[in-house]
């Protein structure tokens, strides 16, 4: 998985669900690896999006 912005919104851009959610799990493992190294970290995204504007999905932090 490679990281594409979309030149619509210019967010960092997934093609579909899977790959959002895939994306979504993996920055959250890092989170917790940087947390259990004491590092910081500041990943904190926790859902994702579909976007009207690029069609694509986007990983926020903001809840539901």
């Amino acid at each position: 998985m490679s990281l594409h912005r979309s030149h619509t919104c210019r967010k960092v851009r997934f093609r579909d669900h899977r790959e959002a959610v895939s994306a979504l799990h993996n920055v959250t493992t890092l989170r917790l690896l940087a947390e259990e190294a004491q590092q910081p970290s500041r990943r904190r995204e926790v859902r994702c999006y579909e976007c009207d504007a690029c069609r694509g999905y986007h990983l926020t932090s903001v809840a539901a």
